[in-house]
């Protein structure tokens, strides 16, 4: 409702009485003078006769000020009206003149209003004072949350953002989302929104309380129906407010756990929906290898039946891994990369999630995890050793590798020599040493178990 309407003088602004000054009156200034202090009735204004003149340019209003005030001197004075570029509008006051008899501000001050002017003016007039309004409440509430916004520059990493009507919002890189501190001075809360203006989905509110009951630290953090989580601290001294921060990032730990567990949850049990991910899944489960040509790309894993390799397209290969049920063994180093594939082997959630049990498997892989990092860092050779020497082998392991006996490189062949070949060409090496139907030495050479090493040269 535009309460200045009714006093604005031909639908621009109201006029405010002012004594002091060449005209005796002035526009009124939106956010400084209220309806009371602005003139509404003729009595009120100078006893001058007014006109209000409306220019289609701005540039037009000082030449004709100049020209009134060069002809006329101490006779004239003009006040120009601001915030309609529009319609701008200039108040000519004359001081040899009585004002003209009138029972309304419109009729005692002259004017010839072009079409459209009162509703440009009755735009920019809301737009004005909307602006003044929201100028003053943001002063009111920087006022009042001054001690929670300076307990916020105080805390390390923190950077300041709004003041709102709850408090000083503030975000920190190592918690997602955003954070406020409000409350009254004497009883302050520190709040994180980690989903933002969205609520927080069932499932993953439902396991971070079920976390969040089990933390240590202050009692007092509670969680509402739209995730939002808030902690009384005893105070805003740095201490206090470091010590709900503290808790907040607990709960920003076991949040990010709970949440990449549901998304685990729900992508592990797509997966076992799926026809033909059953023979995949056993397969890794029963320590059967896959190799592919690079992080992402395809690769090929042993059949658990006559056939040799069954190919993997590269969006399976970085499924598997992005999920946690594959973990990257070995990887040629970036010079090399090409060389040799890369080789990934089924984690222990695999296990879990062939036997169907999702829950157990979306809880073993939930939480960050680096993408495509190799565990081992040496040779090929140092990997499989290392595997081999930690890994029982399966049944189906043992079996893959019998199938691929007739492949098996000649003893003494260097891991070297095998450079250049597509993964599959690399697979009866690899099954050969997990299998422990043979080993590769320091030196990256093929052995098959129990003969004599190949001679090396004279």
């Amino acid at each position: 409702m535009d309460e200045y309407r009714a006093i604005c003088i031909h639908g621009t602004l109201p006029l405010v009485p002012d004594p002091g000054s060449p005209a005796g009156v002035r526009f009124a200034v939106p956010g400084r003078d209220g309806p009371a202090d602005c003139a509404r009735v003729p009595a009120e204004l100078p006893d001058a006769e007014m006109t209000l003149r409306f220019f289609a340019k701005g540039e037009e209003i000082a030449p004709y000020a100049a020209a009134l005030a060069e002809h006329g001197g101490n006779a004239f004075a003009c006040v120009a009206a601001p915030g309609c570029h529009a319609f701008q509008a200039l108040l000519v006051v004359r001081h040899d003149r009585p004002r003209r008899p009138g029972a309304t501000l419109d009729e005692a001050v002259a004017s010839s209003v072009p079409a459209g002017a009162a509703a440009a003016w009755g735009q920019a007039r809301a737009r004005a004072f909307e602006g003044a309004r929201a100028a003053r409440a943001r002063s009111s509430l920087a006022e009042r949350w001054a001690p929670h916004a300076a307990a916020v520059d105080a805390v390390p990493g923190a950077r300041r953002g709004d003041v709102g009507v709850d408090g000083v919002a503030f975000s920190r890189p190592d918690i997602p989302g955003g954070m406020s501190l409000g409350g009254d001075a004497g009883n302050p809360v520190l709040r994180w929104e980690p989903w933002g203006t969205v609520a927080m989905p069932a499932d993953i509110a439902a396991a971070l309380s079920e976390r969040l009951g089990r933390l240590p630290g202050p009692s007092r953090m509670s969680m509402n129906s739209r995730g939002i989580l808030a902690v009384q601290i005893r105070g805003l001294a740095a201490g206090d407010v470091a010590e709900g921060i503290a808790a907040m990032t607990r709960a920003a730990s076991e949040h990010a756990r709970a949440a990449s567990e549901a998304r685990g949850r729900g992508a592990m049990a797509a997966l076992v929906a799926e026809g033909g991910s059953g023979w995949l899944l056993r397969g890794l489960a029963a320590g059967l290898p896959v190799l592919a040509a690079g992080p992402g790309r395809a690769g090929v894993m042993p059949g658990t039946g006559p056939g040799g390799c069954r190919s993997l397209f590269a969006p399976v290969v970085d499924r598997l891994e992005r999920l946690g049920l594959t973990e990257v063994v070995w990887a040629p180093p970036g010079r090399a990369a090409g060389s040799a594939p890369v080789l990934l082997l089924g984690t222990g959630a695999v296990a879990s999630l062939a036997s169907g049990r999702v829950e157990e498997a979306a809880a073993a892989t939930a939480g960050p995890r680096p993408r495509w990092r190799a565990r081992h860092r040496g040779g090929l050779a140092g990997a499989l050793a290392a595997v081999s020497a930690s890994r029982t082998p399966s049944e189906a392991l043992r079996a893959a590798a019998a199938r691929a006996s007739g492949e098996f490189p000649a003893d003494g062949t260097a891991l070297d020599e095998l450079a250049g070949r597509k993964p599959e060409g690399w697979m009866p090496c690899v099954l050969a040493v997990l299998s422990g139907a043979a080993t590769v030495d320091a030196e990256g050479r093929f052995n098959l178990a129990g003969q004599d090493p190949a001679p090396r040269g004279p």
